[in-house]
Protein backbone atom coordinates (compact mmCIF):
# COMPACT_ATOMS: atom_id res chain seq x y z
CA UNK A 1 0.00 0.00 0.00
CA UNK A 2 1.29 3.29 -1.03
CA UNK A 3 2.39 5.90 1.89
CA UNK A 4 1.52 9.09 -0.24
CA UNK A 5 -1.85 10.96 0.38
CA UNK A 6 -3.79 11.65 -2.57
CA UNK A 7 -6.15 10.91 -4.79
CA UNK A 8 -4.17 8.56 -7.36
CA UNK A 9 -3.93 5.21 -6.53
CA UNK A 10 0.00 4.76 -7.21
CA UNK A 11 1.86 7.73 -6.86
CA UNK A 12 5.85 7.51 -8.33
CA UNK A 13 8.72 8.51 -6.26
CA UNK A 14 10.96 10.57 -8.47
CA UNK A 15 14.58 11.01 -8.39
CA UNK A 16 16.51 13.07 -10.81
CA UNK A 17 19.86 12.31 -11.05
CA UNK A 18 23.33 14.02 -12.14
CA UNK A 19 25.59 11.32 -11.23
CA UNK A 20 27.11 13.04 -8.52
CA UNK A 21 27.79 10.74 -4.93
CA UNK A 22 25.27 12.82 -3.55
CA UNK A 23 22.83 11.76 -6.85
CA UNK A 24 23.75 8.35 -5.72
CA UNK A 25 22.64 8.26 -2.38
CA UNK A 26 19.18 9.81 -3.29
CA UNK A 27 18.87 7.24 -5.95
CA UNK A 28 19.49 3.93 -3.32
CA UNK A 29 17.43 5.99 -0.78
CA UNK A 30 14.47 6.21 -3.55
CA UNK A 31 14.41 2.52 -4.57
CA UNK A 32 14.69 1.23 -0.91
CA UNK A 33 11.53 3.67 -0.30
CA UNK A 34 10.11 2.48 -3.33
CA UNK A 35 10.60 -1.04 -2.90
CA UNK A 36 8.95 -1.34 1.02
CA UNK A 37 6.26 1.23 -0.38
CA UNK A 38 5.22 -0.38 -3.48
CA UNK A 39 5.11 2.64 -5.27
CA UNK A 40 7.17 2.81 -8.61
CA UNK A 41 10.24 4.63 -8.88
CA UNK A 42 11.18 6.98 -11.62
CA UNK A 43 14.70 8.08 -12.18
CA UNK A 44 14.71 11.45 -14.19
CA UNK A 45 18.26 12.93 -16.00
CA UNK A 46 17.68 16.66 -17.27
CA UNK A 47 20.30 16.47 -19.76
CA UNK A 48 22.01 20.13 -19.38
CA UNK A 49 25.95 20.94 -19.70
CA UNK A 50 26.52 23.10 -17.28
CA UNK A 51 28.67 26.43 -18.16
CA UNK A 52 31.35 25.44 -15.64
CA UNK A 53 31.51 22.20 -16.57
CA UNK A 54 32.30 22.04 -20.06
CA UNK A 55 32.54 18.03 -21.32
CA UNK A 56 30.04 17.23 -18.69
CA UNK A 57 28.75 14.47 -21.12
CA UNK A 58 32.52 12.73 -22.54
CA UNK A 59 33.00 11.98 -25.96
CA UNK A 60 34.89 8.79 -25.85
CA UNK A 61 36.64 9.02 -29.12
CA UNK A 62 36.04 9.43 -32.88
CA UNK A 63 32.78 7.23 -32.86
CA UNK A 64 31.54 9.94 -30.46
CA UNK A 65 32.67 12.82 -31.88
CA UNK A 66 28.58 13.31 -33.83
CA UNK A 67 26.48 11.91 -30.74
CA UNK A 68 23.98 14.43 -29.96
CA UNK A 69 24.34 15.75 -26.31
CA UNK A 70 21.15 13.57 -25.55
CA UNK A 71 22.65 10.35 -26.67
CA UNK A 72 25.75 11.11 -24.63
CA UNK A 73 23.23 11.45 -21.36
CA UNK A 74 21.41 8.55 -22.15
CA UNK A 75 24.17 6.61 -22.26
CA UNK A 76 25.98 7.98 -19.21
CA UNK A 77 22.52 7.12 -16.83
CA UNK A 78 22.95 4.32 -18.40
CA UNK A 79 26.37 3.17 -17.05
CA UNK A 80 25.75 5.32 -13.82
CA UNK A 81 22.39 3.08 -13.35
CA UNK A 82 24.29 -0.20 -13.83
CA UNK A 83 27.26 0.71 -11.04
CA UNK A 84 24.79 1.58 -8.85
CA UNK A 85 22.43 -1.48 -8.89
CA UNK A 86 25.90 -3.53 -9.03
CA UNK A 87 26.61 -2.34 -5.70
CA UNK A 88 23.24 -2.84 -4.36
CA UNK A 89 21.83 -5.82 -6.42
CA UNK A 90 19.20 -6.21 -3.86
CA UNK A 91 16.82 -2.90 -4.78
CA UNK A 92 14.70 -4.78 -7.33
CA UNK A 93 13.75 -1.41 -8.22
CA UNK A 94 16.72 -1.15 -9.79
CA UNK A 95 16.92 -3.66 -12.44
CA UNK A 96 14.60 -2.39 -14.91
CA UNK A 97 14.31 0.96 -13.76
CA UNK A 98 11.78 3.54 -15.60
CA UNK A 99 14.03 6.16 -16.52
CA UNK A 100 13.22 9.97 -18.18
CA UNK A 101 15.37 11.87 -20.30
CA UNK A 102 14.62 15.94 -20.89
CA UNK A 103 16.50 18.71 -22.03
CA UNK A 104 16.63 21.92 -20.14
CA UNK A 105 17.39 23.57 -17.05
CA UNK A 106 16.80 21.25 -13.72
CA UNK A 107 15.35 24.18 -11.81
CA UNK A 108 12.10 24.43 -14.26
CA UNK A 109 12.22 20.70 -15.66
CA UNK A 110 12.53 18.90 -12.73
CA UNK A 111 9.05 20.26 -11.05
CA UNK A 112 7.51 19.96 -14.56
CA UNK A 113 8.34 16.32 -15.08
CA UNK A 114 7.19 15.79 -11.42
CA UNK A 115 3.78 16.94 -11.93
CA UNK A 116 3.38 15.36 -15.44
CA UNK A 117 4.33 11.92 -14.02
CA UNK A 118 2.07 12.77 -10.91
CA UNK A 119 4.95 12.05 -8.72
CA UNK A 120 3.67 11.74 -4.48
CA UNK A 121 7.41 12.52 -3.89
CA UNK A 122 10.53 14.01 -4.73
CA UNK A 123 14.12 12.43 -3.48
CA UNK A 124 17.06 13.88 -5.09
CA UNK A 125 20.67 14.39 -4.36
CA UNK A 126 21.78 17.73 -2.09
CA UNK A 127 24.73 19.70 -2.60
CA UNK A 128 25.54 22.64 -0.77
CA UNK A 129 28.04 25.45 -2.17
CA UNK A 130 29.97 26.51 0.21
CA UNK A 131 31.95 30.66 0.45
CA UNK A 132 30.30 33.23 -0.78
CA UNK A 133 28.40 31.40 -3.55
CA UNK A 134 26.64 29.40 -1.27
CA UNK A 135 25.57 32.43 0.39
CA UNK A 136 23.99 34.48 -2.48
CA UNK A 137 22.96 31.39 -4.25
CA UNK A 138 20.28 28.63 -3.05
CA UNK A 139 20.39 25.02 -3.83
CA UNK A 140 19.10 23.29 -6.43
CA UNK A 141 17.19 21.27 -4.09
CA UNK A 142 15.57 24.36 -2.42
CA UNK A 143 14.89 26.18 -6.10
CA UNK A 144 13.31 23.09 -6.81
CA UNK A 145 10.99 23.06 -3.74
CA UNK A 146 10.36 26.37 -4.21
CA UNK A 147 8.55 26.43 -7.60
CA UNK A 148 6.74 22.51 -7.03
CA UNK A 149 4.12 21.55 -5.92
CA UNK A 150 5.18 18.05 -4.65
CA UNK A 151 7.11 17.13 -1.17
CA UNK A 152 10.96 17.15 -1.86
CA UNK A 153 13.47 15.04 0.29
CA UNK A 154 17.02 15.98 -0.27
CA UNK A 155 20.00 13.37 0.57
CA UNK A 156 23.32 14.18 1.42
CA UNK A 157 26.34 11.58 -0.01
CA UNK A 158 26.50 10.49 3.59
CA UNK A 159 22.73 9.19 3.31
CA UNK A 160 21.74 11.51 5.84
CA UNK A 161 18.30 13.36 4.83
CA UNK A 162 16.53 16.06 4.72
CA UNK A 163 12.73 17.34 4.15
CA UNK A 164 12.75 20.36 2.09
CA UNK A 165 9.10 21.69 2.69
CA UNK A 166 9.14 25.36 1.07
CA UNK A 167 6.73 23.85 -1.82
CA UNK A 168 5.52 26.21 -4.60
CA UNK A 169 2.57 27.02 -1.97
CA UNK A 170 4.22 27.56 0.78
CA UNK A 171 6.17 29.88 -1.33
CA UNK A 172 3.55 31.84 -3.01
CA UNK A 173 2.40 32.57 0.59
CA UNK A 174 5.85 33.75 1.81
CA UNK A 175 5.87 36.33 -1.31
CA UNK A 176 2.13 37.35 -0.61
CA UNK A 177 2.80 37.90 3.00
CA UNK A 178 6.04 40.01 2.31
CA UNK A 179 4.60 41.62 -0.27
CA UNK A 180 1.81 42.83 2.58
CA UNK A 181 4.57 43.66 5.08
CA UNK A 182 6.43 45.77 2.17
CA UNK A 183 9.63 43.59 2.48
Amino acid sequence: MSQFASSDPVQPILVPVDFEPAARAALISGARLAQSSGNPLKILHVVHEPGDKPNYYQRRGAQDALLHIADLAERRLEEFLQDVYRQNSELQALEEPDTILVMGLPSTRIPEVAEREHAGLIIMGHCTASGLFGKLFSSLCERVAHTCATPLTAVYANGESEVITATRATHQRSVAANVALGS
